[in-house]
């Protein structure tokens, strides 16, 4: 007699509404975790970009000191001077007093006010920004701004006494001193406000 043989009829099914939506869910919180990560590390990599791009300014401040027996600014005094946030609306928050842009500074150091570097050294080269604004040198208002769009803020011993006086900060030992409001782009006057929280300097 022959047989004939019959295939099992398969148990396979789809899969539940429950299922789906589980595995949608793990799906978005592997993205999310993998974007957080993404995020930190632009963040730290930006970060670093300031470090580097302060350490070079701050060399190139020295050397032209070293050259002139003068720190690169329109006009001498015997104070501390600090520059970097007139452009900045509001400037640094609980903070009244004036100042000024770093453009005059970076002029100097890149041999474009020839009254204050007659012997036409190129002391410094900056990453020249698409517009003003961004991240770099503008191109018209040569404020030297970092990798969130910010002017650099900076403070050199026009005093001569070895110390800085800083508007946020306050006292400290170096002949200039960089930083930046780092990527929340906001700076407080009390040094300890979480607005600092992220800001980057040069000496730490």
């Amino acid at each position: 007699m022959k047989h004939t043989t019959t295939g099992k009829t398969g148990n396979r099914r789809g899969f539940t509404l429950v299922e789906m939506l589980t595995v949608i869910a793990i799906i978005a919180i592997l993205a999310a975790m993998i974007l957080s990560g993404v995020t930190k590390a632009k963040t730290s990599a930006m970060k670093a970009t300031a470090k580097m791009e302060m350490k070079n300014l701050e060399a190139a401040i020295l050397q032209y000191e070293k050259e002139y027996n003068l720190y690169p600014i329109s006009q001498q005094t015997d104070k501390d001077v600090t520059l970097g946030t007139a452009s900045i609306p509001g400037g640094v928050s609980g903070y009244s007093g004036l100042v000024l842009d770093n453009s005059d500074t970076m002029k100097i150091l890149l041999d474009k006010d020839p009254a204050r570097n007659p012997r036409h050294i190129k002391f410094f080269d900056a990453k020249l920004a698409r517009d003003d604004g961004l991240p770099g040198l503008g191109p018209t208002d040569n404020v030297y701004r970092d990798p969130w769009g910010r002017p650099y803020i900076i403070t050199m011993d026009t005093s001569f006494d070895d110390k800085v006086d800083d508007p946020v900060y306050g006292q400290i030992d170096a002949q200039v001193v960089i930083w930046s409001f780092g990527p929340d782009k906001t700076a407080n006057a009390d040094k300890n406000h979480g607005d600092n929280k992220d800001n980057v300097l040069s000496w730490r």
